[in-house]
């Protein structure tokens, strides 16, 4: 291997890319430098600063005026004395080292590996979003990003290998923020320290992270270190089987500074029986808003300091009388030192339980800390109550206290629902009111176009109807429905001694999209959905009505009914199909993503009666009873985690009302209409954990307004299109919109 050759350029900038690469299954070893982009920018020449390159024996990835940015290095070879940058400036000014992305394949081996490095003393010298992607190889140091005043948005993901050390952000002074650095996988090992950010010097480290799932880590983590300065919101996540030998801080602040709003996380079963737990650790400034989060039962740990709020989430599995947290009593400083009692004194407890099957009853006790050495606590925890939650849905009243040796949490009282679980049970009302539209389509505009295709037609004719709105549905809060539903069908005349009978058959459809509005005391719920229903049905009307002998039962485009004398009719119809629909909020206590989707079974009829009253030889009242029942069978799903059961919904409604139907000209009729609509339920119910949630109903008078024409093209024509509107007022507030259709053969 030659050596690494070093090349300046005029303007003071120093940049490095490094390394040999192979591609493709039958590649071999190169014995010189690969471009992926086919040229090689070699000395005296200047790299574009768009090119993938990879280089071999230290020639530049990218070269610019203070700028080493947008260069994609592979590693494939064992090189163990080599420094790998992805860029490298130094003594610019407005130095950039960022966006370089450098992949270390299974089988490499490095001294350092650097996504970007910018060293100069210039204000201006960043290494932002620099990537490191691991994927095995044995390597000593690893950084996302490099700089004397600025690191941002570096991440280091490791998947596979051995390490020595490895950070995000890493400087001797300035802002280091938003770093992350990502380890995954049981066969991988870090002998030293982890960051995710470090400042060996004067400035500040927020924002940064680190999260273990499965690796071992041979020495201390941090989420943000800084010699002088503040840590701030930086977070460690320790998972799985992860393993960490010597310490963990979230935040630390060395000789100046404070260490605020730091956190640790703590899931599954990692390995830390000798490892000493800080929140926000401040050598000479204040230590306040860290939190520790614990989200398992069973865990063993050294011992927690300067955590000033505990989070315990436990899991859906908790029985009485688990263990949470079983502390050694270790303490700072050298090793050997005598075990020492956890000084709870002043901190702040939260507990909840993850969403699942079980449910604590009251008197039921957990140990949240034991540490056979002491636990130190006062009146701020060991007589305060505390509210949990379970999931989105329950919540309890936890009684905390302690002995000499535990801190515990008792149920004080049997779980309660929580109000918001209201929320979710409003996408089954809103699928009811879906599939309530349809069944009024079909009683409404579906009848006429049957009655009307079928009038003066002695075979089967063929009709349609659709009609599409918003409305608003007074639900004890309020749902906003914009749906479209349609019909086609086809129907037939059967002649009686006095009248006639109408049969038909149809299919059906609806689509639409739906919000739902809740006020708890807690907040605003907001969630929104689609909903979708598909099936058919069956129409049958029958009339009295007689023509006389001028044919005036045709005297209304497209009606059919007789005008030669009052009339009765009956009439009814029969649908059956699939409802389904989704639901989701990012509102919900205790979760950011509460969702579900649920199909259901629909079924249906309604019956009527009614009056034809002519008027004079151009109008006619139309007066009318009708009940409408829909049903709508229950589902069984999971919302964040909690077991929900929604029951079967009823409608049940009766309208009365009356139409005006006027002949305007022999192709254009007219009609005017207003009803009067109550329904008598539409609750929609539902449990969780076999307790009933609150339950959101349509259950309201509506009034109901219409307006509308028909038309014939032509006086003799078989087509007859027609257009009308709805407006409703009381619990459904909207409007609808109607367009029918009808061809007679």
């Amino acid at each position: 291997m030659p050596a690494t050759p070093f090349r300046t350029i005029s303007a003071g900038a120093l940049v490095l890319g490094m390394f040999s690469v192979t591609f493709g299954a039958e590649a071999q070893a190169a014995p010189g430098p690969i471009n992926t982009g086919g040229t090689w920018y070699g000395a005296g020449e200047d790299c574009s600063a768009s090119a993938t390159v990879a280089s071999y024996g230290g020639r530049c990835a990218v070269v610019g005026e203070n700028s080493a940015s947008n260069a994609e290095v592979v590693i494939y070879e064992e090189t163990p004395d080599e420094w790998i940058y992805g860029g490298f400036v130094k003594l610019g000014v407005n130095q950039q080292a960022s966006d370089n992305t450098i992949t270390v394949q299974p089988g490499a081996a490095a001294a350092a590996v650097i996504g970007g490095r910018a060293l100069g003393g210039e204000s201006g010298a960043v290494a932002n979003n620099n990537t490191v992607l691991v994927y095995g190889g044995q390597l000593g140091s690893v950084y996302g990003g490099q700089s004397t005043t600025e690191t941002a948005g570096n991440k280091v993901e490791i998947t596979g290998g051995t390490l020595t050390e490895v950070a995000g952000g890493n400087g001797g002074g300035g802002k280091h923020t938003n770093n992350s650095v990502m380890i995954k996988g049981s066969g991988i090992s870090v002998s030293g320290i982890v960051w995710g950010a470090s400042v060996n010097g004067t400035g500040s480290v927020s924002g940064n992270s680190v999260s273990i799932t499965d690796a071992s880590v041979g020495n201390t983590v941090f989420g943000g270190f800084v010699s002088r300065g503040n840590a701030t919101s930086n977070t460690v996540r320790l998972s799985g089987s992860a393993s960490v030998a010597a310490n963990v801080y979230g935040g630390y602040s060395g000789t100046s500074g404070d260490a605020l709003n730091n956190r640790v996380i703590i899931e599954g079963s990692p390995n830390l029986s000798n490892t000493l737990i800080y929140g926000g650790y401040s050598g000479a400034g204040v230590s306040a808003g860290n939190i520790l989060e614990v989200r398992s039962l069973g865990l063993k740990m050294g011992n927690i300091r300067d955590f000033q709020e505990l989070h315990f989430i436990l899991p859906a599995n908790t029985q009485a009388n688990a263990e949470v947290i079983t502390l050694s009593g270790k303490a700072p400083g050298k090793a050997g030192q005598p075990p020492i009692a956890t000084d709870l004194r002043g901190v702040k407890v939260g507990v909840g339980i993850v969403g699942g099957a079980n449910v604590l009853q009251n008197g039921d006790r957990v140990t949240l800390i034991h540490n056979p050495i002491g636990v130190e606590t006062d009146a701020t925890i060991a007589q305060a109550d505390v509210s949990g939650y379970q999931g989105i849905s329950l919540k309890y009243t936890f009684g905390l206290s302690a002995d000499a040796k535990n801190l515990y949490a008792t149920a004080k009282t049997d779980a309660v629902v929580m109000e918001q679980t209201k929320a979710p049970v409003e996408g089954q009302a809103s699928m009811m009111a879906l599939s309530v539209q349809g069944g009024d389509l079909a009683a409404g505009a579906g009848i006429a176009r049957a009655m009307g295709a079928t009038s003066g037609a002695s075979g089967t004719s063929t009709f349609g109807a659709s009609s599409g709105g918003s409305s608003r549905y007074k639900s004890g809060s309020h749902v906003d429905v914009d749906g479209y539903s349609l019909m086609l069908g086809a129907a037939k005349k059967i002649p009686q001694g006095t009248g006639q009978l109408m049969a038909g058959v149809f299919v059906e459809g609806g689509w639409g999209k739906y919000k739902t509005y809740n006020e708890f005391s807690t907040g605003v719920v907001r969630g929104s959905g689609k909903s979708r229903y598909a099936g058919g049905g069956v129409l049958l009307r029958r009339d009295w009505a007689v023509a006389d002998a001028q044919g005036r039962s045709e005297t209304f485009v497209g009606t059919g009914l007789g005008l030669s004398q009052a009339a009765p009719y009956v009439e009814g119809s029969l649908r059956v199909g699939r409802v389904s629909s989704n639901w989701d909020s990012n509102d919900m206590q205790g979760s950011t993503d509460a969702s579900y989707d649920t199909s259901a079974l629909y079924y249906g009829l309604h019956a009527g009666v009614g009056y034809m009253l002519p008027i004079g030889t151009h109008s006619a009242l139309d007066f009318s009873a009708k009940y409408f029942w829909t049903h709508q069978q229950g589902d069984k799903v999971t919302i964040a985690g909690d077991p929900y059961h929604f029951q079967s919904v009823d409608s049940h409604r009766t309208r009365l009302g009356v139409r005006w139907n006027h002949q305007l000209s022999r192709q254009v009729a007219g009609y005017l209409g207003a009803a009067w609509e109550r329904e008598f339920d539409g609750a929609a119910r539902a449990t969780v954990y076999g307790l009933d949630t609150p339950s959101p109903s349509l259950k309201g008078n509506t009034g109901v307004f219409e307006l509308g024409f028909e038309l014939k093209p032509r006086a003799d024509d078989a087509l007859t299109i027609g257009l009308g509107a709805q407006a409703f007022t009381g619990m459904r507030q909207g409007f609808s919109g109607v367009a029918k259709v009808m061809f007679v053969f």
